[in-house]
């Protein structure tokens, strides 16, 4: 039943998203580079495309075993060994990055909102260039320890009667393994639901003051004083129309990313109280078949932002149209 499932999800759906993914977020930082990175919104877009192209580009290099499984078995289980236990990490590691990354888009689109003109003056490009860039590198960072969890050897398989390149735990992962899993348990709960609680939070925050915007804009007469708790909403008013619809296309994002990290969660939070909920240990199939159905979301999540762009953004769609026209004529 787990390699059925594994067909279905891990090399048809998912191979399939990585694809999508891989085209898709080429397109958003070609569209991003092009409007240029005066805006915050493009820079922080672009660096959340960047790891997701990542992340589709190692799901989709991992799961090249399957085509590979027409020609050559023994090749093919050497290449999903070995790249289960590497590329596999990275897109993993890329999915918690862009989530990180949405949280903080999702603080400063919530600060946009409260207070407009002062985070304009405070949340400059360079501040948001500079953010971005460490929390990529302390969050890849943070995970770098799991890549010494494994050695790779190849070793002779009764089965298909040849040496098949094959991972297990390393020595390194044996003398630590009461450190380094609880560690990495940790830090997998940790940044996900850090992320899911900013961006939940923040989410609420702006569809209730968006909401109060619009009543208090219909009621509201000139001259009349307001509140703390008013002015807060009358600058809600003060948004311009673009950066009211770049409040609600990012408010998509991030709701895509609150569903999409979830199950994921659920999912550390069980490894956390069971151990043996993991790779090469009692319940390796079971892990599998919740893997796979993570990863599903994971690659949803990595090729949807293009399609969010393109219904609700007319600038988007505007700049993509001007770059294939150009393409056409440049190819003609």
């Amino acid at each position: 039943m787990r390699v059925i499932l594994e067909i279905v999800f891990d090399l048809c759906i998912c191979a399939s998203l990585c694809l999508v993914g891989v085209v898709t977020n080429i397109l958003d930082l070609a569209v991003f580079s092009k409007q240029g990175y005066k805006s915050t919104v493009n820079i922080s877009m672009s660096f959340i495309a960047f790891f997701d192209l990542i992340k589709s580009s190692a799901g989709l290099a991992h799961r090249l075993y399957g085509p590979v499984l027409l020609f050559d078995v023994v090749l093919a289980k050497t290449w999903e060994n070995y790249t289960r236990a590497s590329l596999a990490f990275v897109q993993t590691f890329a999915v918690y990055i862009s989530s990180v990354l949405a949280g903080y888009v999702a603080v400063e689109r919530c600060l946009c909102v409260l207070i407009p003109f002062t985070v304009k003056s405070m949340l400059t490009p360079k501040f948001t260039w500079i953010t971005m860039t460490v929390v990529s590198v302390v969050g890849n960072g943070s995970f770098w320890v799991v890549y010494a969890f494994y050695d790779y050897a190849w070793e002779y398989n009764q089965a298909y009667n040849r040496s098949v390149g094959n991972y297990k735990f390393s020595d390194f992962y044996k003398r630590n393994v009461d450190v380094v899993v609880p560690y990495y348990n940790t830090i997998g709960i940790l940044w996900p639901f850090a992320s899911l609680v900013v961006m939940s939070v923040s989410t609420i925050i702006i569809a209730y003051q968006l909401g109060k915007s619009s009543r208090f804009r219909n009621s509201n007469k000139p001259g009349t004083k307001h509140s703390t708790k008013q002015a807060a909403v009358a600058n809600v008013s003060k948004l311009s129309t673009r950066d009211k619809q770049v409040v609600k296309m990012l408010m998509a994002i991030i709701l895509v990313y609150i569903v999409a990290l979830s199950p994921r969660i659920a999912l550390f939070i069980a490894k956390f109280f069971e151990p043996e909920l993991y790779l090469l240990k009692t319940y390796h199939n079971l892990f599998f078949v919740l893997a796979y159905s993570c990863f599903i979301l994971d690659f949803i999540n990595s090729t949807i932002n293009f399609f969010i762009y393109m219904s609700m953004s007319s600038q988007f769609r505007a700049t993509l149209y001007e770059l294939f026209n150009r393409s056409v004529k440049t190819a003609s």
